[in-house]
């Protein structure tokens, strides 16, 4: 854990240092996951103290390494790809900086950033043998990806029109179980039509 915060912070000095501070370790992200780190201490000391042949499941434990260890390179690959382009909190307004990045680790999915830190919260709790932190771990992260992906890839179509919207259609999410937004006839026609609009007058 104490890589992962200091990385984050790193990649965010690297390429985005007008936001550098202090949140950009992410250790204050929320009080949900003050909870979740939490608990799952609570039930590695209940577990070590009253059932401790459970965390001597040691093929258990290098696998969760192995989920750790990837989720963790696959996001800070997605940083480095994206470069200036990443942001921890979800852009609402678009700037002329803003690209849509596609190459690279984002031809394999649209946030491999997002499916990094799923696999590497999961991961965590494998790893500790933590059983309940591991299923709960795993819930928590799709309802919250479920929403933030649904929240940011409207913005996404909103900023980058139908090149969005065909870049969803042949490359997943990256997220298990996680469809993202899905555009509407409406929408998909205000796009088009803006950008006709946009060719003509050019």
């Amino acid at each position: 854990m104490g890589f992962f915060h200091c990385s984050e912070y790193v990649m965010t000095a690297l390429y985005n240092r007008d936001v550098l501070s202090f949140d950009s370790f992410l250790i204050n992200h929320s009080r949900s996951y003050h909870v979740a780190a939490l608990s799952c201490c609570i039930e590695y000391y209940l577990e070590m103290r009253y059932c401790p042949i459970i965390k001597s499941l040691n093929i258990i434990s290098y696998a969760g390494l192995a989920m750790v260890g990837l989720g963790e390179a696959f996001r800070k690959l997605a940083m480095w790809t994206a470069g200036s382009n990443f942001k921890h909190i979800v852009a609402t307004n678009k700037l002329e900086s803003h690209e849509l990045v596609t190459t690279g680790i984002y031809s394999l999915c649209r946030h491999p950033a997002y499916a990094g830190w799923f696999w590497w919260a999961v991961g965590t709790q494998v790893l500790l043998c933590n059983p309940f932190c591991s299923i709960a771990y795993g819930w928590a992260a799709y309802r919250f990806f479920a929403d933030r992906l649904e929240y940011e890839e409207y913005h996404l179509l909103l900023f980058f029109g139908t090149q969005y919207h065909r870049y969803q259609q042949r490359v997943p999410t990256g997220v298990p179980f996680v469809q993202g937004y899905v555009a509407r006839e409406q929408l998909l026609s205000y796009l088009t039509a803006r950008e006709q609009s946009a060719a003509t007058s050019s």
